[in-house]
């Protein structure tokens, strides 16, 4: 009998915190109706001879070995092993509340297509954790989409436990070599999605770290990388999105426009460099073109104002937040 749950976790280099992610998954795994899948991303660290011990005599627990591809992929490779009926993204650099499979167990008895996940940001430095985010389990069972247009910090995927079926049919995978993967891949997987049910309690322990996070940092890499989620949903909206949906997700792309704005006003005050600016001006007029007739007044007549003075509106955003 196939598991109920499937939780995919990629490793690589996090030897400092793998113990405890796997740990706080398999101290509460039930064997028939859990699953882990270990996808070893090439890791260079002692990460997995850490977790040998922890999973030694576990038939539910799965260890995949690859050569170094990135998270996308990683990820991508524990979807196509994984068998449970539902799947839950966790990085491997955080961990799951005590109770957190019992819950869901629980709560699959709903059938939903997909569990929304609040989840507490956990300081590295000092152990603290906070609220964020935090969704209500009352306003549950709305679509998709819905849940798209209504709530605020829809990333990361981790928050989402969805149905395999609606994952591997509609062909949501991890676009490889993007950062920031996560903000162009909820908006996909939430357009096929009939219903959201939340749960109320955190589940998750999302980890800040004060280093060696990529998406921690605001560098030229990672500024593209916001570039690409936009167009990335840009274009999944032109081919795939109904007319009825395609406000929702233009909306989206604006909002996704706005952050890398922010970020890249935060980048220009410490490091005075318009070339990514330059590099992605043409395409991101594009899309901007594109979905304006859609948005209201104020949020078009910001888009006016970048695509007629596209480095005077970046400098108006830098000195804001200076």
């Amino acid at each position: 009998m196939n598991p109920i749950l499937s939780i995919i976790v990629p490793v690589y280099n996090v030897e400092k915190y793998i113990v405890k992610c796997i740990s706080s998954i398999v101290n509460q795994c039930e064997f028939d109706k859990t699953e882990l899948v270990i996808v070893n991303d090439g890791t260079k660290d002692k990460s997995i001879e850490l977790v040998k011990p922890i999973i030694e005599g576990r038939s539910n627990v799965i260890l995949i070995n690859q050569e170094n591809a990135g998270l996308s992929e990683a990820r991508n490779k524990g979807l196509r092993t994984a068998n449970g009926e539902y799947i839950w993204f966790v990085d491997s650099d955080d961990a799951i509340a005590s109770n957190a499979i019992s819950i869901l167990l629980h709560r699959f008895e709903t059938h939903s297509d997909c569990y929304g996940i609040n989840l507490l940001w956990e300081n590295e430095d000092d152990g603290k954790k906070t609220e964020v985010g935090m969704w209500n389990e009352s306003e549950s069972l709305s679509s998709g989409i819905e849940f798209m247009q209504n709530k605020n910090h829809l990333t990361p995927v981790q928050r989402y436990v969805v149905k395999r079926d609606i994952l591997i049919l509609n062909n949501l995978f991890f676009y490889p070599k993007i950062l920031h993967e996560d903000l162009e891949y909820v908006p996909r997987l939430l357009y096929y999605v009939a219903n959201v049910d939340v749960v109320g309690c955190p589940l998750y322990y999302y980890l800040r770290r004060t280093s060696g996070s990529i998406t921690a940092r605001i560098s030229d890499r990672n500024l593209n990388g916001l570039c690409q989620g936009v167009y990335s949903v840009a274009r999944f909206t032109d081919n795939c999105v109904c007319d009825e949906a395609r406000v929702a997700y233009h909306e989206k792309l604006y909002e996704m426009f706005q952050h890398f704005i922010h970020k890249y006003s935060e980048y220009l005050n410490e490091k005075e460099d318009w070339s990514i600016l330059k590099q992605n001006l043409a395409d991101l007029n594009s899309v901007l073109k594109n979905i304006k007739g859609s948005l209201p007044l104020k949020d078009r007549m910001h888009i006016n104002c970048f695509l007629k003075f596209p480095f005077v509106y970046v400098k108006y955003r830098k000195l804001r937040i200076a």
